[in-house]
């Protein structure tokens, strides 16, 4: 799982590096990091056990694509400027994370 892992905490750096929130050597960012990895990692089960228990199946698309979302907003906003790249860096995670929850449901 280490590949997926890794991917989904490169792309949350990396937001976390065009918020504006924390400044360039914020020791906040590599615990905002691992918060958000921990939320999304969370969510994914919490939706797992939930979709077992009442029969209503949700793909990991969707789940990748809604809590990608609230991760983002819990960062705060972008600078205006960094708009594209917070986009592509979204879309990016978005993608490995689903990725990595595709890997979860194989184990």
């Amino acid at each position: 799982m280490c590949p997926e892992s890794c991917g989904v905490q490169y792309h949350l750096r990396n937001l976390v590096d065009l918020c504006p929130n924390f400044s360039e050597h914020s020791e906040e960012k590599p615990e905002l990091v691992t918060e958000l990895y921990e939320f999304l990692i969370h969510e994914k089960y919490s939706i797992k056990k939930t979709d077992l228990a009442f029969g209503l199946p949700c793909s990991n698309r969707k789940i990748s694509q809604n809590y990608v979302k609230l991760a983002a907003l819990k960062m705060g906003p972008c600078m205006e400027f960094d708009k594209k790249i917070w986009k592509k860096e979204i879309n990016r995670l978005q993608k490995d994370l689903e990725k990595l929850y595709d890997r979860i449901d194989d184990i």
